[in-house]
């Protein structure tokens, strides 16, 4: 009776053994992240896993619902400064709501007043009121250059951005941010000669290029 409980003990150790380092395998396979999926939508080896992954755990976005995190939907300019804002801490503007198109108690009130005061959107005048437009998409061009003023403006980058037609002949922010995002692998463009700066992003581009800006 001994035999056979130590045998079915042994055989119990060796199954949990082989499941424990399974799991270890998929996990190192995913950059160390769980290796179960958080969204039906993300799954295991999708191209934006681990950035949405990160971005969950990081409490910079917790998807659309409790099980998707739909990457394919368009992001606006809300959404992108609100996971620049959250990604930065979530701190507290001073003073007075500079934007009247922001509603209060709206999901990026915070986010687009912090922006406002540290220059990363300085929005446009409409109808006598300055205005966010957070439900505007955010373009490649807007997102590159968040991004980049979030880097601190670093200058030198900006002979990569010659190698897109439609990019060399822009402003110089424009080229310091283009360039510098070519430089930190955060993207790569759309083909080798074309960025495509008007191009709409979606989350699942949004937080890859914020987990890339995260790990460069």
């Amino acid at each position: 009776m001994n035999k056979r409980r130590i045998c079915l003990w042994l055989a119990l150790f060796s199954l949990l053994s082989a499941l424990i380092a399974a799991t270890e395998t998929r996990a190192s396979a995913t950059g160390g992240n769980q290796s179960e999926t958080v969204f039906v939508d993300v799954p295991v080896g999708s191209y934006c896993y681990d950035a949405v992954y990160w971005a969950n755990q990081k409490g910079i976005t917790n998807g659309t619902d409790s099980s998707h995190f739909s990457p394919a939907i368009k992001c606006s300019r809300a959404n992108i400064i609100t996971f620049i804002w959250r990604y930065s801490g979530s701190p507290a503007p001073n003073g007075v709501q500079p934007y009247g198109d922001v509603p209060s108690g709206s999901y990026y009130e915070r986010a687009a007043h912090w922006a406002n005061i540290h220059d990363y959107e300085e929005g446009e005048t409409r109808g006598g009121e300055l205005c966010f437009m957070g439900k505007i998409d955010c373009t490649r061009l807007a997102a590159v250059t968040y991004l980049w003023k979030l880097a601190g403006r670093p200058s030198g980058f900006e002979k990569n951005a010659d190698r897109f037609s439609d990019v060399k002949d822009s402003a110089l922010e424009t080229r310091k941010a283009v360039g510098w995002a070519f430089a930190k692998n955060i993207t790569k463009g759309t083909s080798e000669t074309s960025f495509s700066p008007e191009s709409t992003c979606t989350r699942g581009q949004i937080v890859t290029f914020l987990y890339r800006y995260h790990s460069a």
